[in-house]
């Protein structure tokens, strides 16, 4: 897997781990695909978390569905919609849904998963962030 790392003293750290195995010429993730994910990973999870904010970007491939994986160390789901109703803004990002359409419009078969997102938690259910799976058709 090649990782590229950034580390900065800035509070948002990430890294991105391509699997070595995919042929980076000829595989494309469509474009637009990761970006809502980082960007509520950046938002709701990491602008409102006490220290260093990390994203990991994992990109790997399995029977012609590139697997891409977002996953962050933020407040968490509950929390960041817990601040959301206590400010004033309030708009609902649609992201998801047009990824999620996107992403079903290239798929020439059925997937269950194409997006999933998992609340990451210790053993005593606190929050430690979010996981996105994206699921690609390639073939």
């Amino acid at each position: 897997m090649s990782l590229k790392r950034c580390v900065s003293k800035a509070k948002i750290s990430y890294r991105i781990a391509v699997d070595e195995g995919i042929d980076k010429e000829h595989t494309h993730v469509p474009s637009m695909v990761l970006q809502p994910f980082i960007e509520n990973a950046i938002w709701h999870g990491l602008m409102h978390k006490d220290g260093e904010g990390l994203i990991n970007v994992s990109i790997s491939e399995d029977d012609d569905i590139l697997r891409c994986v977002i996953e962050d160390n933020g407040v968490g789901r509950e929390k960041a919609l817990e601040m959301q109703e206590k400010s004033m803004l309030k708009n609902k990002s649609l992201g998801l849904k047009i990824t999620e359409q996107r992403l079903r419009l290239l798929n020439r078969r059925e997937l269950k998963d194409l997006i999933r997102i998992t609340d990451l938690k210790d053993s005593m259910s606190r929050a430690l962030g979010t996981r996105v799976d994206i699921n690609i058709p390639i073939a």
